[in-house]
């Protein structure tokens, strides 16, 4: 066996296994699991590689222990434009969303909803600090 075809065979081998691990971790989190934020799919929309549908993103979200790092420091523009439909307080927002925007709900802080889900992104000073999950 000549230097180079075992430089193929030892270069070759490694990226064969790296191929089969990421294969095996698309299998494992794609139907009921594709929510899932330690998916591929949820982890490479995280760091801007891949898209995903809105609905999706919402629900991966809610599961991620650590969404605050999502929007940690963005302006409202830039949560605009991570995640789409953003919904200031007053601004069509749906009845279900309506319920909360009292004095005593989200009315006491700077606020907008991500789309129709019960998100809410908190704004200090202009500046997202955190992802709530507002329910009744």
């Amino acid at each position: 066996m000549s230097r180079l075809e075992k430089f193929a065979l030892w270069a070759g081998l490694p990226l064969l296994l790296l191929a089969l691990a990421i294969a095996a971790w698309f299998a494992v989190f794609s139907g009921e699991n594709r929510c899932d934020p330690r998916g591929p799919r949820y982890v490479l929309w995280k760091h801007g590689i891949l898209p995903m549908p809105k609905d999706t993103i919402y629900r991966s979200v809610l599961l991620d222990t650590d969404r605050d790092r999502l929007v940690r420091g963005l302006t409202i523009e830039g949560v605009r434009a991570k995640f789409g439909d953003v919904r200031t307080p007053g601004v069509g927002l749906p009845l279900s969303q309506q319920y909360y925007e009292t004095p005593l709900g989200l009315g006491k802080f700077d606020h907008a909803w991500l789309g129709d889900s019960c998100l809410v992104v908190i704004f200090e000073e202009g500046r997202a600090v955190r992802i709530v999950a507002w329910k009744g």
